[in-house]
């Protein structure tokens, strides 16, 4: 893994401790971790996570064109932001 999967996995972890009132380390999201189902996102978190991770990238995600099955594995919540913020 290189240093920006690691930037990227330790931010995304911060903003998954905001977001659940709980420590996430950054070893909790492997490749096959399903957020919603083990990390324990509920839908009202699931908004917050989206408007969280907006904030902490600076980069703007189209809910209209979000897909679920971005968080049932964190490797593809990871490549679309990267791809966001690839874009920006």
């Amino acid at each position: 893994m290189n240093n920006n999967q690691n930037l990227l996995k330790e931010k995304i972890a911060k903003v998954l401790t905001e977001v659940l009132s709980r420590n996430v380390q950054p070893n909790e999201l492997t490749n096959e971790v399903d957020l919603i189902n083990e990390i324990g996102l509920n839908s009202l978190q699931f908004l917050e996570f989206i408007l969280e991770v907006e904030n902490e990238f600076d980069i703007e995600i189209d809910v209209g064109n979000l897909d679920l099955r971005y968080f049932k594995k964190y490797m593809y919540l990871e490549k679309f932001i990267s791809e966001c913020i690839a874009e920006k």
